[in-house]
């Protein structure tokens, strides 16, 4: 248990490190996340704003059928 509290107080220091003001471009905290989910097999689709330098991260996780998560 310790060792699941450990990891998420990490990913949670990363990720607050990240600069994540809305105007500014989103490309290294996007990276991270990315880059994170797919260690364990989490398929990704980024959208990016009309720039180009702004983008969410939409996961998709467990079975492709309806209901899924």
């Amino acid at each position: 248990m310790q060792d699941t509290v450990d990891t998420s107080i990490e990913i949670l220091e990363k990720l607050v490190s990240f600069e994540s003001v809305s105007a500014k471009p989103t490309h290294q905290i996007i990276g991270f996340v990315e880059s994170y989910l797919a260690q364990y097999g989490v398929k990704t689709i980024l959208s990016y704003d009309e720039d180009g330098e702004r983008a969410n991260v939409f996961a998709t996780i467990g079975p492709q059928i309806d209901g899924g998560v």
